[in-house]
């Protein structure tokens, strides 16, 4: 099975390409700020995803599964924090919370599946 095969993993990797798009519209004094966090929280939730894949033992696979839903938790609140900002109107911040609910519940039931194979 190769990793692009993994629902999950596919979602999370959309999600990146939708926070690049956004955070470019950003104010230019945050691109070392927020626009930097939300992009690498982001990037975080799937290459934790594949990092955990390519782990044999499933203790490891764990480990950077749950690394992936802190990552995913830290971006809700940056998107929360943005759109107090102003930078995200409340209706994108409602698609991408949206966006990343679903990309929560398949990343927990990835996490019991495995949890079930240790």
């Amino acid at each position: 099975m190769d990793i692009s095969e993994l629902e999950v993993y596919r979602l999370a990797e959309d999600f990146v390409v939708k926070i690049y798009q956004e955070s470019k519209k950003y104010p230019r004094e945050e691109l070392f700020g927020i626009t930097s966090q939300i992009r690498r929280a982001s990037l975080s939730i799937p290459l934790n995803i594949a990092e955990g894949f390519g782990r044999y033992h499933y203790k490891d696979r764990l480990q950077f599964l749950y690394n992936a839903r802190g990552s995913l938790v830290e971006v809700k609140s940056l998107l929360n924090i943005c759109e107090r900002l102003q930078y995200l109107k409340s209706q994108e911040t409602k698609h991408l919370q949206e966006d990343l609910t679903k990309i929560h519940v398949k990343l927990n039931n990835y996490i019991k599946a495995t949890q079930r194979r240790s």
